[in-house]
């Protein structure tokens, strides 16, 4: 399932137009696996999507990500929304975009 939010921040690691606050699009797609139920789902999809919206987008959407996450590269990011929603969901991967372009993939510790 894809979740989209817009969020900023400032990558004081790097140098250049980096440092500087921006903002991105981000599309987060959060994959899960597991066993069929007895309705042929893993999960029910309204549960995914609000336990998503209130572990990782309410708290990072419209936000500056420097003062949720330290360092917020898109790496970290992403181990933050995996570390947010491990427990709750049976996820196996998450992949999250800065642009159409630029993406990483986390499975996990």
């Amino acid at each position: 399932m894809d979740f989209v939010f817009n969020a900023a921040h400032r990558l004081t690691s790097r140098g250049g137009r980096y440092k500087e606050l921006h903002g991105h699009t981000y599309k987060l797609e959060v994959t899960i696996e597991g066993p069929l139920d007895k309705s042929g789902t893993v999960m029910d999809h309204e549960f995914l999507a609000k336990t998503v919206r209130t572990k990782v987008t309410l708290k990072l959407g419209h936000r500056n990500l420097n003062k949720v996450i330290k360092n917020p590269t898109l790496e970290n990011v992403a181990i933050w929304s995996w570390d947010q929603l491990k427990g709750y969901l049976p996820i196996k991967r998450i992949k999250l975009w800065a642009n159409p372009a630029l993406h990483v993939t986390y499975q996990g510790d």
